[in-house]
């Protein structure tokens, strides 16, 4: 694993964690690809994306992150945040996405 990072969505039994896992890029016939797991409230969520090489893959992942954080159903209701509402979650988007970013990840990213 490359790192681990916790957010936290509001829901009617009240606080959950959402635990998002990067795995470390690994070697893919002639490619490579990396995987991630999203810890939703209703179960996990394990993708992964592929690179030419390990960086490429690693940045695709930290985009397929986000968006997966921005399409959310949690992050559409407001209930989703990183450490206050309406913040961001520290991941970057494609830059067809960047319009949609809030907070932080809008100032750093947009």
């Amino acid at each position: 694993m490359v790192g681990n990072r916790i957010l936290v969505v509001e829901t009617d039994d009240g606080p959950k964690e959402v635990e998002i896992r990067l795995m470390a890029p690994e070697p893919w016939g002639n490619a490579w690809r990396c995987s991630y797991t999203i810890g939703w409230p209703e179960g996990v969520r394990e993708s992964r994306t592929g690179g030419g090489d390990a960086i490429q893959a690693l940045h695709l992942a930290l985009q397929m992150i986000g968006a997966d954080l921005y399409f959310s159903r949690y992050h559409d209701e407001g209930r989703l945040y990183w450490s206050k509402p309406g913040e961001g979650y520290g991941f970057p988007v494609s830059k067809n996405m960047r319009e949609d970013l809030v907070g932080y990840d809008k100032e750093f990213y947009g």
